[in-house]
């Protein structure tokens, strides 16, 4: 009878590898047994523990028999934590359990088949024959009872401002909260709060996984470290290389951009300093036009001008225009038409600016 064998050597690299992973998982738990019981020990191990259980009315209330009760007032928060500290648990986050008049509760029938989408069931239920909405409440539901191919089903529903109402008096008096439920058996979670044991008990946890992560990485990286590293230092050497050639091609687009903007700077200013100024044009037509000439417009744009008004004469102001060194092309625009008020003619006349040499 002949019996296949496995000669590879994928056994044996597997059954190493799990020798090693139970070494090291033994000797982490070793390690950290010191660590447990020191003050960083407490406070890694507390996210496991149960924090203390508040129960939350409207009014003040509460016994010996049941210290741990408080109020939507704040001075029955700062009772809470003083009995909290007396009892050790002030830094611990407690679970705040509300009683029957902090919230609505409303039950209804649904189909057994109902069960699969039961949360939007719910919601629309909720929205649709109910006065509340996702802005202004927060419901959760629970099944009480299944008999009868019906689900009998309670949802809870509590106001939102009463949820901020409890976070600000808890954070006031120095509570921290890890979560809101409704009081029943069992007590239906509302509202789940990240608490600062929560964070470090993460922190641990990917901290944890990232040094087993970093042992093996090590243990299957060891024969190509001189090979990466080589592969590392050409890539960093090749991407200095593509940044200093793209750092030389912008500083050669920028230098050539602003010599153009410097020509077209200088060449600006050589225009202007060639063109005749607003002013000096209208010194001369004040100079030039007679005492019976009304300037109502006088417009330039570029080496174009034109100017409107009334004259007692305008066949004139063309000859009187012409004789301008600043002026060329004059001529009218339209015809000269008279103005029935007091017999004057209206003008509208054009040009052309002459260019200085100088």
């Amino acid at each position: 009878m002949l019996r296949l064998t496995d000669n590879s050597s994928f056994p044996v690299l597997w059954r190493a590898a799990g020798r090693f992973l139970t070494w090291w998982r033994d000797e982490l738990a070793q390690c950290c047994a010191p660590l447990s019981s020191s003050v960083a020990g407490r406070m890694l191990s507390r996210g496991s523990r149960r924090g203390a259980r508040v129960s939350l009315s409207k009014t003040a209330g509460g016994t010996d028999a049941a210290p741990f009760h408080a109020a939507l007032e704040a001075p029955s928060w700062s009772l809470l934590h003083t009995r909290l500290k007396a009892a050790g648990k002030e830094r611990e986050p407690v679970t705040v359990e509300l009683d029957e008049d902090l919230y609505l509760s409303r039950v209804a029938s649904y189909p057994a088949g109902a069960l699969a989408n039961l949360d939007t069931i719910v919601d629309l239920d909720v929205e649709k024959s109910t006065p509340f909405d996702p802005d202004t409440a927060l419901w959760k539901w629970r099944v009480l009872d299944r008999s009868g191919g019906h689900l009998r089903v309670e949802t809870v529903i509590l106001r939102r401002n009463h949820i901020l109402t409890i976070l600000n008096l808890a954070s006031e008096a120095g509570i921290e909260i890890s979560e809101i439920t409704a009081a029943g058996a069992p007590p239906l979670r509302l509202l789940k709060l990240t608490t600062a044991a929560d964070r470090r008990r993460t922190f641990w946890r990917r901290v944890n996984l990232g040094l087993a992560a970093v042992i093996v990485l090590l243990a299957l990286g060891a024969a190509g470290t001189a090979y990466q590293k080589r592969s590392a230092a050409a890539v960093e050497l090749e991407a200095q290389v593509t940044q200093a050639k793209t750092r030389a091609l912008r500083l050669r687009k920028a230098q050539a951009e602003a010599e153009a903007q410097f020509e077209t700077n200088a060449l600006l200013q050589r225009e202007k300093a060639r063109s005749p100024s607003l002013a000096g044009v209208w010194n001369a037509l004040s100079e030039t036009l007679p005492s019976g000439v009304w300037l109502t417009e006088m417009q330039i744009s570029g080496r174009n001008g034109r100017i409107s008004g009334f004259a007692d004469s305008a066949a004139p102001l063309i000859e009187k225009l012409e004789t301008l060194d600043q002026l060329s092309g004059v001529s009218f625009v339209s015809p000269v038409t008279m103005n029935p008020d007091d017999r004057s003619e209206r003008f509208d006349i054009s040009f052309t600016l002459e260019v200085s040499d100088g």
